[in-house]
């Protein structure tokens, strides 16, 4: 039997009542020891509550979830005392993967994530006295059909199939080739990976997303570069950096021409490993031959096929539209640096807004008149590159908000 002190009585006591309240939306089960090593591991599945004590080290829980479950996103949530600082960990029971672990003070929660059907390994781990904790599994939604969400689809998740990254790949004449659909799991404990990542004519006119899933105390930086194999030579396009508190980075929903491209994975702390991931997402709307004439309406999406440096779609817009804030959105293919302007019907400039390496530019609360107007996409496009520009009411216009054009 464990004694405790007046204090440590009354803060259990307040547990307790936490516990009811828990237990009002779902019943906690008490641990069942012994469970402190994977051989005696306490059995759970699907949803779960379980109040224990882990005084006298870890407790270790072995999850099972079905294939119901893995179409469901999870998070783990851990309540422990004031004055206790928690660890969760979770890892595939077979290996698989890299663990997942996440600290806190009093509390610490496992973000919700996917994780694909099978057993897992759950952790918990109590400092400071009385060690009192509720370990629940909180199921979220449905996870996200690729179409809807793409990198939310992937789970570059705890138990997803990966691939191991091959040593050494610290160059570009070493990079792992990977395919357009790939997963790999890797270490960048002792500098830069790189990934050789080709993509085919049949690869295009979708979108492209990467995903990256972390650890807790890394930094991890995500960079894709254009890729010439003869030379070597590179140049970055879009990237994406996460600090010490990020567990997962994401470029999303790219378009991406035909060639080879070089995904350089960087970290910084911790041990380093990482998942990632690519995913074929929506394909893009249909190109349209007669966009660069009949123009766009509002509140739509529509591809043009460049010429030669651009292409100009009209915008109509009519009265009712001339009542709302407008954000005007272009995507070109990463790479190709291009400027977005709206002029007038002949073809004054009103405003603009540069594209980056990673072919995206946006104009924001658009207040104008009725009229004509043009969308000049131009840069360094080659005939027959695609010109995605879409049009959304931002909401209505109204005292504070300019009209154009006004210069």
């Amino acid at each position: 039997m464990r004694m405790f002190s007046r204090a440590a009585g009354i803060a259990i006591a307040a547990f307790l009542a936490l516990a009811a309240g828990v237990a009002h939306a779902q019943s906690c089960a008490p641990e069942q020891e012994p469970n402190d090593d994977v051989t005696v591991a306490q059995p759970v599945k699907s949803g779960f509550c379980v109040a224990g004590a882990a005084v006298d080290g870890p407790d270790m829980l072995r999850w099972y979830l079905g294939a119901k479950d893995a179409a469901r996103l999870w998070s783990l949530k851990l309540e422990g005392l004031p004055g206790e600082s928690a660890t969760v960990t979770l890892e595939p029971a077979d290996g698989s993967a890299a663990a997942v672990t996440v600290e806190g003070t009093t509390d610490a929660v496992v973000p919700e994530r996917a994780l694909a059907a099978g057993e897992y390994l759950v952790t918990v781990t109590v400092d400071g006295a009385p060690g009192l904790y509720h370990l629940t599994a909180v199921p979220g939604g449905p996870v996200p059909a690729a179409a809807e969400s793409p990198v939310a689809a992937t789970v570059p998740a705890v138990g997803t199939a990966c691939s191991t990254e091959q040593e050494p790949n610290d160059d570009y004449s070493t990079a792992g080739m990977v395919p357009p659909v790939f997963c790999v799991g890797g270490s960048g404990a002792d500098g830069a990976d790189m990934f050789h990542w080709r993509l085919g004519p049949d690869d295009v006119g979708t979108f492209w997303s990467l995903a990256l899933q972390s650890l807790p105390g890394q930094s991890v930086t995500v960079d894709v570069q254009s890729l010439d194999p003869a030379t070597g030579a590179t140049s970055s396009l879009t990237s994406e950096y996460g600090d010490y508190s990020a567990l997962d980075l994401a470029i999303p929903d790219r378009i991406y021409g035909a060639g080879d491209y070089l995904i350089v994975v960087t970290t910084s702390g911790g041990a380093g490993l990482y998942h990632l991931s690519s995913v074929r997402g929506a394909p893009l709307p249909p190109t349209d031959p007669d966009a660069t004439v009949a123009g766009i309406t509002n509140g739509t999406a529509v591809v043009a096929s460049s010429a030669d440096y651009g292409a100009t779609i009209p915008w109509h817009l009519d009265p009712t539209g001339a009542g709302q804030r407008w954000d005007i959105g272009v995507q070109t293919p990463v790479g190709k640096s291009t400027t977005l302007t709206l002029t007038d019907a002949n073809g004054s400039q009103i405003t603009y807004a540069y594209t980056g390496e990673d072919g995206v530019a946006r104009l924001s609360d658009i207040s104008a008149d009725a009229g004509d107007y043009q969308l000049q996409v131009s840069g360094s496009l080659v005939a027959g590159d695609p010109v995605l520009v879409e049009t959304a009411a931002a909401g209505p216009s109204g005292p504070g908000y300019e009209s154009e054009p006004n210069d």
